[in-house]
């Protein structure tokens, strides 16, 4: 299930991936992005293997190192929520997961089923933060539709920018 929960949350978040690229707070060109999204696959990998070991505080460790390479990526944040969830620090918890949907985590079926998030389910600021994802998320798939319209081909040309590309990294 924690192995689903993972996986899930990769492919879930790869197409909203945003991260640190020439300087703090500032997006990665969409051409950078396949190599980001491979690196943020080995941390997932390695956050596996340390919560299947029940090793919490080593988790914790990795994604704290990684947060402040890449601050603004919305699953490091999910999973040091996961982590804090686990550990019983609920307001920690609550914090980095309130961090993860302000940067753009709306995986809301994770919200409602990972068993990590189990011991903050209850809490009224839980309830909060998915409504918000819920938003999020329904405004995040309207963005698409319209920021990646087709644009024409004209004399034989199709150009390829950062406004008009979109990696599927399935």
């Amino acid at each position: 299930k924690m192995e689903s929960r993972l996986f899930c949350a990769i492919t879930g978040a790869s197409a909203l991936l945003v991260t640190v690229a020439g300087g703090v707070g500032q997006e990665p060109s969409i051409f950078e992005r396949p190599a980001l999204v491979v690196e943020q696959q080995m941390v997932q990998m390695q956050l596996q293997q340390l919560f299947m070991q029940q090793r919490y505080d080593k988790a914790e460790q990795v994604i704290a190192a990684v947060i402040l390479k890449n601050p603004t990526v919305a699953l490091n944040h999910y999973n040091l929520a996961c982590v804090h969830a686990r550990q019983g620090r609920i307001e920690a918890a609550l914090d980095a997961l309130a961090l993860a949907v302000s940067h753009g985590f709306v995986n809301v079926n994770s919200l409602r089923t990972d068993g990590d998030l189990d011991g903050v389910r209850g809490n009224p600021r839980f309830a909060a933060l998915l409504d918000q994802a819920q938003k999020r998320n329904r405004d995040a798939l309207s963005d698409v539709k319209d920021r990646f319209a087709l644009q024409p081909i004209r004399d034989g040309v199709a150009r390829v920018t950062a406004s008009n590309t979109l990696w599927d990294f399935q």
